[in-house]
């Protein structure tokens, strides 16, 4: 209704979709698509639309497959504040006290919601094939809910080593800087990051993880595949496979200098995704639809 309302008066209509908006996977229920009632609205609306943004080439498909013409597609990913990230002096230690995290052992690090399509689940049993090696180590979920992963995290018998924090929204819970400085101090205080995610659009927060100086270990799955090169700026493993996400966690930590190439390399990457560049490319868009408009 909302773009049959802007047509009318010839106002230009653009959209992004990010992840569930146009990503399924039927395994976790993952997808707004997958009511059919909201697959017909949304592939109504791509083919209608002025203009569509993908946040990754993967989201490029998508929107080809429902339909949306071409030349009306145009690739902005996402982005990310990385003056913010490099500015900030954080104590490793003093953020660790301040939430109550070990200050003498490796920290892995995973930050998102709890939803199927993210994969916390594989979570405990990585941790677990983690400590079958005798690594002592703990691994905080930043973003998670306790219920689900506590329990899980006892039938794996891991509970004392995994640290499940709410989401962090600033100090007077709510701040318009994404995202908020004790969100960069948690990226700064870990040692590795890990995304366990099923499905992805993009994958904002392992982009965020490497503007940290993080080492980031994911899925093979989505945005994930086009914004990490396995190897170079990140390690690549199957998705719902926790005993290979845990050995590639392992070759990080042991390997000095894998740590320092992929911190090198992801360094690169994120000037990619500086967001003094991607404003400038949705300033650019959308003068573009101003003139066509006109």
């Amino acid at each position: 209704m909302a773009h049959d309302a802007l047509a009318a008066m010839g106002i230009p209509v653009t959209m992004t979709a990010h992840g569930a908006d146009i990503e399924t996977d039927c395994g976790s229920g993952h997808g707004f698509r997958l009511r059919p009632e909201h697959d017909e609205r949304i592939k109504a609306l791509a083919r209608r639309a002025s203009s569509l943004t993908a946040i990754s080439p993967q989201m490029e498909v998508r929107y080809r497959e429902m339909g949306a013409p071409a030349d009306r597609i145009r690739y902005i990913p996402n982005g990310v504040d990385i003056k913010r990230f490099r500015g900030r002096n954080t104590d490793r230690n003093a953020v660790r006290r301040a939430f109550g995290l070990p200050v003498d052992k490796p920290l892995v690090l995973t930050v998102g919601s709890n939803r199927p399509a993210k994969g916390h689940r594989f979570i405990p049993p990585a941790l677990a094939a983690l400590r079958r090696e005798e690594r002592d180590i703990a691994w905080v979920i930043l973003g998670g809910e306790q219920g689900e992963m506590c329990e899980l995290a006892r039938q794996e018998r891991v509970a004392d080593d995994l640290h499940i924090l709410p989401a962090l929204l600033g100090d007077a819970g709510c701040s318009m800087a994404f995202p908020s400085d004790q969100v960069i101090d948690l990226y700064k205080a870990a040692d590795v990051f890990a995304l366990p995610s099923l499905s992805e659009g993009f994958g904002l927060v392992a982009i965020e993880a490497m503007a940290a100086g993080l080492p980031v270990v994911a899925s093979a799955v989505g945005g994930l595949e086009q914004t990490i090169s396995d190897g170079e700026n990140g390690l690549l493993c199957p998705a719902a496979a926790p005993e290979r996400m845990a050995a590639v966690i392992g070759r990080v930590l042991d390997e000095s200098d894998l740590r320092q190439r992929l911190t090198a390399g992801a360094q690169k990457t994120v000037e990619l995704y500086d967001w003094d560049k991607i404003a400038v490319d949705y300033l650019d868009l959308y003068r573009d639809l101003a003139e066509r408009a006109a």
